[in-house]
């Protein structure tokens, strides 16, 4: 697997095996698609080396949440720890991988922590989590911490063209938001990337309409019967999409068009009629729409109040 960035983190992994001076628990923190499943799948890889002897005598599980859940229950944790605690003759070296920390019930955290207060011998957790400020202290304070930073958009770049060899890999770098994740599934789905190129059209679009019209715009966004999961990551799909087109009107005003992401907008986004000030007050309310949306408020209001104040 082709890791984009974060060389810093291969570098302490890379030593701290090396030296043999691994934890017992490290919690990677950083936003979705930001790299933290590449580095821990390549970590469990590096563990296990190319020895099928390695493989037979090392145990791997991996709890995420489930499709149709809102949280992790406390029925996986304690599928977890009956893991943890297995013995066999086989068996030398338990890898457990619990990915969305930030959604561990109540329950589950207690349960959790206390597995991180006690933690079985022969035995390395990995722990992910792309909303850290909604992990509790006590978990945090008891794993060895790996923050994630998004990836500077010439090091996508590059990496989309020698890895893929994709002849929009500027675009699709720019579109990224800096998230390798996000750049690779560009890269790989060309469905996907005119799904965002649609997008913020559509949105460019409506800001052009009535207040019916945007309000249409949104009410397609939210099909009924979505789970409150699903509904919660297309708005803030939604929010990074319309932050990118409104960034891009305000570089427009301002006759910066080379960074520009949407390139093949420009004609549209020339003729319209929001002033600067308007421009900048919206992408503020961007911002605090995206802090409600972290505070559980329901997304299709929080958009509906936000397309009201175009």
């Amino acid at each position: 697997m082709n890791i984009i960035g974060h060389e810093h983190i291969i570098e302490y992994f890379d030593e701290a095996l090396r030296n043999n001076k691994m934890s017992h628990a490290y919690l990677f923190q950083g936003p979705e698609g930001v790299g933290k499943s590449a580095v821990v799948e390549w970590l469990v890889k590096k563990i296990i080396g190319d020895s099928p002897e390695n493989s037979s005598i090392i145990d791997i599980l991996r709890i995420s949440l489930k499709e149709d859940k809102k949280e992790i229950s406390i029925d996986e944790i304690r599928d977890l720890r009956r893991f943890l605690h297995k013995t066999s003759s086989r068996l030398k070296f338990k890898i457990a991988i619990l990915e969305d920390v930030e959604l561990l019930s109540s329950t589950a955290s207690n349960a959790v922590l206390k597995i991180l207060e006690e933690p079985p011998g022969n035995s390395l957790l990995l722990l992910t989590a792309n909303k850290s400020y909604l992990v509790p202290d006590t978990v945090k304070s008891r794993c060895q911490q790996i923050f994630f930073h998004p990836v500077p958009t010439d090091v996508i770049e590059k990496a989309i063209k020698e890895y893929i060899g994709h002849k929009d890999s500027p675009l699709i770098a720019r579109m990224s938001l800096n998230l390798p994740g996000v750049a690779l599934r560009l890269a790989e789905d060309s469905d996907f990337l005119k799904a965002r190129s649609d997008e913020a059209r559509d949105f460019l679009e409506s800001l052009s309409g009535t207040l019916l019209d945007r309000m249409e715009y949104i009410h397609t966004r939210f099909p009924k019967g979505e789970s409150p999961v699903n509904n919660a990551k297309r708005a803030f799909s939604l929010l990074k999409i319309w932050k990118q087109v409104v960034r891009d009107l305000i570089l427009m005003k301002v006759g910066v068009s080379d960074t520009i992401v949407y390139t093949d907008l420009i004609d549209s986004m020339k003729n319209n009629r929001a002033d600067m000030l308007s421009l900048v007050d919206f992408q503020r309310s961007l911002m605090e729409s995206e802090e409600a949306l972290k505070k559980n408020a329901g997304p299709r209001l929080v958009l509906e109040n936000l397309i009201i104040g175009i």
